[in-house]
């Protein structure tokens, strides 16, 4: 199985889908035609093909490991890539564009993954990762990082479209803006309840490992400032009485730096008891 799972390439034939149907989405979704619709819908079959594509070489990657593969870096940037293109594929009736950004990001993470200094080999299990906990601490985290994700490539988007909505009134935009907006608020505030629950989950595990909850370790350390940043940004609104998505989502822009610090930083620039990850 192991040789099969080799040979079938299965996150790279992913990768070159995600990273193609995402680039046309993303171009047809501005454009407003019959032919782009019909175009929309087939590209929809094939990212859903490519989508349980990937959820089969995850599994058979977990069957060949004899682990949940959330151990390093590669295997957590296969699961982001696997959770962003789901939330994608679960708003694609709410934004067309949500959908597209989803999709393309999926394949630029899978694409980061298959960079030389990332090892993607199959490995023995760290013995402090032999727990149950593995897979409730680290996949509830990988999936608040998804959702922050999600919120980044809005935030960006809403960015250039409220420029370009400065230099011309459309109503169009306007509405646009909003309905990305709310969009944007809810995925910050999915990925601070995930990261919120998963921190929580992650102190339990490391009282049983360690013999303490809390150690200030830097990954706890930034995990801990990465939510009260997220918490600021997703509760602004009710502490300045005003709602502006200006702000919102320059935010979650900015907010971001804090989970790539968190996710990679960390892992290269300090050391700690989280180094193996």
């Amino acid at each position: 199985m192991e040789g099969v799972y080799n040979q079938l390439n299965i996150f790279v034939l992913c990768k070159t889908i995600y990273l193609i149907s995402g680039a046309i989405l993303l171009a047809l979704s501005v454009i407003h035609r019959q032919w782009a619709k019909k175009t929309m819908v087939l590209l929809h079959v094939v990212v859903g093909c490519a989508f349980l594509y990937h959820v089969f070489g995850f599994g058979l990657r977990w069957y060949v490991a004899g682990y949940v593969p959330l151990s390093n870096l590669y295997e957590t940037m296969v699961f982001v890539s696997l959770i962003s293109v789901m939330t994608g594929i679960a708003l694609s009736g709410q934004s067309k564009i949500v959908y597209a950004l989803a999709v393309l990001f999926g394949g630029v993470i899978l694409f980061m993954s298959g960079i030389s200094r990332i090892d993607p080999e199959i490995g023995l299990l760290a013995p402090v990762l032999k727990s149950p906990w593995l897979i409730f601490h680290v996949s509830i985290i990988i999936v608040s990082y998804s959702f922050f994700c999600i919120g980044f490539l809005i935030g960006c988007t809403n960015q250039i479209m409220i420029y370009i909505n400065k230099k011309r009134e459309r109503g169009i935009v306007s509405i646009q803006i909003k309905r990305l907006t709310i969009i944007n608020e809810i995925s910050l505030w999915m990925g601070l309840s995930f990261l919120t629950a998963g921190t929580i989950l992650g102190a339990i595990w490391a009282n049983e490992s360690w013999g303490r909850y809390w150690g200030w370790d830097p990954k706890e350390t930034w995990a801990l400032i990465t939510i009260m940043v997220y918490t600021a940004v997703t509760h602004y609104s009710f502490v300045l009485k005003k709602e502006d998505p200006k702000w919102l989502n320059l935010g979650a822009v900015l907010a971001f730096i804090c989970v790539l610090t968190t996710y990679l930083g960390v892992n290269y620039f300090f050391s700690g008891m989280h180094s193996y990850g």
